[in-house]
């Protein structure tokens, strides 16, 4: 009998604590409540960024966040990690929250980044009564041939209708040809994909959905064509978020080959989405390691994210290569200073994973406003600001002529800098405040008076 009346008076008051609880919740209206999936994770510095902007922007807003992501490179609580930003951010301290769906908010609007936080939280948000607004970022949106059938049927014709071409149109550019096929295959793979579709389709579908914010022009020309929704709903704004002014400082330290070291440093940084790493261009840049080493005794190689040696055989290079594990964004203070080079080969619709990264990823905007120059691909033609050879260096996904040019620029240092220093530049203008905050600030408020 005790033991009935003891967990009867329990669960009486654990339901009295959440009627309250939902009470509170709902006796105030915010203006802005931010869903994610992975906050407050230290390694995420473009949501920090981002989230932190709106938090001191509206001073009714908060973060409610799901932690289901936060143990991607991360072994750490969602109260451990919270604890950490809070001592961090103090003046943020009581507005980020652990999601709780029994929740009853009011509000004026709703914010997410990625498709599919707005599709996981858009039953509550319909339920509350909640417009919402969210970003779209573009390797969701082409992350479109995961059917193991038509990953595969894919490969072969790419192999196989590719040279069949090239020898029918003879004189017609190959890099153009193939670019055509793998635009062919994107915008068909879309419809492929189902399940990406018509989740994307519902989300803009709802009666709460105001508007969706496109970083990328590929991804803003897809979206239109699709008709998710109406051109009217979509605002592109390029790029992303991320906290550039911590990278000034960093530029200050700058070590320049030969003047303040004896060595020259190439890095490749990217999480590790794949055992081999090839969608990120990692087996690329292994094997430019190998050419360079061959012949160089001072080129070293640098490798940050989730990579540790064991993917390759580089036993031949293995005095040259250089593993850090992941580092969170405090340790590439240290870390980019010393680098000449940052290696970013990537492909798109490889058998290991199927996204498209942003141009320029996040990892080479970090470095390169650290005075480190990019060397990118950028297979699917997305570069629409930077200029080829004098901000950025862009590259085909080809080891050797890879080599090649950075083995120009090793024997050119002055002209290596020259693009460093021009490249920062571009990235510190294209990615401040003004560029970056204030336009997507502009949409949120607009839904928010």
């Amino acid at each position: 009998m005790k033991y009935h009346q003891y967990g009867f008076l329990t669960k009486f008051k654990y339901l009295l604590k959440k009627d309250e609880k939902e009470l509170n919740m709902g006796e105030k209206e915010y203006d802005l409540v931010i869903f994610d999936d992975m906050f407050p994770h230290l390694l995420a510095s473009f949501r920090f960024a981002e989230f932190n902007a709106y938090l001191k922007e509206f001073d009714k807003s908060i973060i409610y966040s799901r932690g289901i992501s936060i143990h991607f490179n991360q072994q750490k609580s969602f109260k451990l990690l919270l604890k950490e930003y809070e001592q961090k951010f103090s003046q943020f301290r009581n507005r980020v929250f652990e999601f709780d769906k029994t929740i009853v908010l009011k509000a004026k609007l709703c914010y997410m980044l990625f498709a599919f936080n707005a599709n996981n939280f858009l039953k509550f948000m319909e339920k509350n009564k909640i417009p919402f607004v969210f970003t779209l970022y573009h390797g969701e949106l082409f992350s479109i041939i995961q059917n193991k059938f038509f990953s595969s049927l894919f490969q072969y014709l790419k192999k196989t209708l590719l040279p069949l071409l090239f020898q029918v149109v003879k004189n017609i550019n190959r890099r153009n040809l193939h670019e055509f096929f793998i635009s062919l295959v994107q915008m068909y793979g879309v419809y492929l994909n189902q399940t990406h579709y018509r989740r994307l389709k519902k989300v803009c579908a709802s009666k709460y959905f105001r508007k969706v914010i496109v970083t990328q022009k590929l991804a803003y020309n897809y979206i239109i064509s699709l008709n998710v929704c109406k051109p009217s709903d979509v605002k592109f704004i390029y790029g992303v978020v991320f906290p550039i002014e911590k990278y000034y400082d960093i530029s200050k330290s700058k070590k320049y080959y030969p003047r303040d070291k004896n060595t020259f440093d190439i890095c490749f940084v990217a999480y590790k989405y794949s055992e081999k790493g090839i969608g990120k261009g990692y087996k690329t840049f292994i094997n430019v390691a190998r050419l360079l080493c061959k012949k160089y005794k001072n080129i070293f190689f640098h490798v940050a994210g989730g990579f540790n040696g064991t993917e390759y055989d580089i036993s031949d290079i293995k005095d040259h290569i250089y593993y850090y594990g992941i580092l969170d964004a405090s340790q590439f203070n240290e870390f980019y200073p010393a680098k000449d080079i940052i290696l970013s080969s990537n492909k798109p619709f490889t058998r290991d994973v199927n996204i498209v990264d942003a141009f320029p990823t996040v990892s080479c905007l970090e470095a390169g406003s650290s005075g480190v120059v990019l060397f990118q691909s950028d297979p699917l033609n997305q570069n629409i600001y930077f200029k080829n050879n004098e901000e950025i260096v862009i590259i085909q996904n080809d080891p050797m002529q890879i080599a090649l040019k950075i083995e120009y620029y090793y024997k050119n240092p002055d002209k290596l800098y020259q693009i460093a220093n021009n490249g920062s530049k571009k990235i510190r203008s294209l990615f401040n405040y003004n560029s970056q905050i204030k336009p997507r600030i502009e949409v949120l408020s607009k839904y928010i008076k």
